[in-house]
């Protein structure tokens, strides 16, 4: 118990030291949030979505970083940016601790835990986001709570519980629309728990719970949050800064046209975007190029989008001062996409393992299944986020809109299709060929952050 006490802090501590770092010592970000930042703090109101380019989000973030700001009477840009990275920062060591906590429950040896574990907290992606100044991490952070809360309140039925999964999903849905998907997976969760359950006294329990779940919701999120206001006067959500989505994509006819960047694909027709894996070509080139024509064809499908904007830092090839080629990094990028097959296969078994044993319990025990397992909760998460996603990218045809970050908040989800994978291997052999590669690609990340510390230190000259 004492030696899994000290690999967890040093994962935890390491991590964290690593996202401090990089918080320090970075000055860009995936888009400028900074500016509705700055825009509360310097002129003491809240701008609206025609204000500026990402003004269209929901503004709880941005009050909160103004706040830091202004309490601590921070002037210069570039301090700014730094206080709001360290609150970053900050964050993404509480989501990865909620990690641990959600693997610990697992029913693995201590090794296994916390192989999982370093796997998941040096991921090199969500470091990445968790040191920028952007309401990601926020999001992040409230969707790993929710789907955290939410198994542990249909375990442990109690007030404390259900305050803190509401806070969850408020602080989620008020960051980012991504937060009503993760509400309404809840939601359908919650009616199946109470419809299941075969004792009266509990159903109306859980009904009183859920009721109460939806008027706190309404009158903070959809009021109070301001997606009742932004909705009236926009028609739309708050999810992209552009007025019209783009004009939907054929099947298999090729089409480039995009609102916000024309020409620029993106997804070129259903077929090769959504039903295609670009594996070699990722390995080929492990990462994209914003131009217009001269792309790596993995850009055009979402799945390669997805996995290689996981696996590796520098895939994206963005914030600018990011961007590198050099052939160290690039050696390290293919190995990770190489590698990263081992826990997308690992989901991927768990993914439809839980599926078939979904439906077999379903069809065998009814009800009994559904008010006694929460595993179908995380399946749920995980194909709504993934669907999100596609949609997004079926209206927003740039590349920019296949981002991995966009289902981060599912991470727990990810995490528990990625354990039953796991725990699927009957073969010691097989265990112990998927523990080595596990192995190596938490390494492989590692050096990718510090690479990525070395970038911005040393080539752009930052201090900290």
């Amino acid at each position: 118990m004492k030696r899994k006490r000290t690999f967890v802090l040093a994962i935890l501590f390491i991590a964290f030291g690593l996202r401090v770092i990089l918080a320090f010592i970075n000055r860009q970000a995936n888009d400028d949030h900074m500016e509705v930042i700055n825009w509360i703090v310097n002129k003491a109101n809240v701008p609206i979505r025609d204000n500026c380019g990402i003004c269209y989000q929901p503004k709880f973030f941005y009050v909160i970083s103004a706040n830091i700001i202004t309490f601590f009477k921070i002037q210069t840009d570039d301090h700014r940016i730094i206080a709001i990275q360290l609150f970053n920062a900050i964050l993404g060591f509480f989501t990865i601790l909620f990690f641990w906590k959600f693997i610990n429950k697992q029913p693995f040896n201590d090794s296994t835990k916390l192989l999982l574990f370093a796997f998941f907290a040096f991921n090199p992606c969500l470091t990445g986001i968790n040191i920028q100044a952007t309401n990601d991490t926020l999001v992040i952070l409230g969707g790993v709570m929710s789907v955290y809360f939410c198994d542990l309140f249909f375990r442990n039925i109690t007030v404390t519980n259900f305050i803190f999964l509401m806070a969850s999903l408020l602080v989620c849905s008020l960051t980012k629309t991504t937060g009503l998907i993760v509400f309404l997976v809840i939601s359908v969760f919650f009616i199946l728990k109470t419809i299941a359950q075969p004792n009266i006294n509990q159903r109306l329990k859980l009904s009183k719970y859920f009721i109460g779940a939806i008027l706190i919701f309404i009158g903070v999120v959809v009021f109070a949050g301001g997606y009742y206001t932004y909705y009236k006067k926009y028609k739309s959500l708050p999810t992209t800064a552009w007025n019209n989505a783009d004009p939907p994509p054929s099947f298999f006819k090729e089409t480039t046209f995009s609102v916000g960047f024309p020409g620029r694909p993106g997804v070129l027709n259903m077929a090769s975007s959504f039903f295609t894996f670009r594996y070699f070509d990722m390995i080929k080139q492990p990462y994209i190029n914003n131009e217009v024509g001269n792309y790596p064809m993995h850009r055009t499908s979402v799945w390669s989008q997805l996995y290689g904007r996981t696996a590796f830092v520098q895939f994206d090839q963005w914030p600018p001062a990011w961007q590198t080629v050099d052939s160290f990094i690039v050696f390290i990028g293919r190995v990770l996409i190489i590698l990263g097959l081992i826990p997308l296969l690992l989901f991927l078994s768990g993914l439809c393992g839980g599926v078939f044993l979904f439906f077999k319990n379903v069809f065998k025990n009814g009800k009994t299944y559904l008010a006694s397992e929460n595993n179908y909760l995380h399946l749920g998460i995980t194909f709504a986020l993934f669907a999100a996603s596609l949609k997004y990218s079926y209206d927003i045809r740039d590349f920019s809109a296949m981002k991995s970050i966009y289902i981060f908040p599912g991470f727990i989800s990810f995490i528990k299709l990625i354990a039953d994978g796991y725990a699927s291997v009957k073969f010691r052999v097989v265990t112990k060929i998927i523990n080595v590669g596990l192995i190596v690609i938490i390494a492989f990340s590692i050096t990718d952050i510090c690479y990525l510390i070395y970038h911005l230190k040393y080539n752009l000259g930052n201090i900290f």
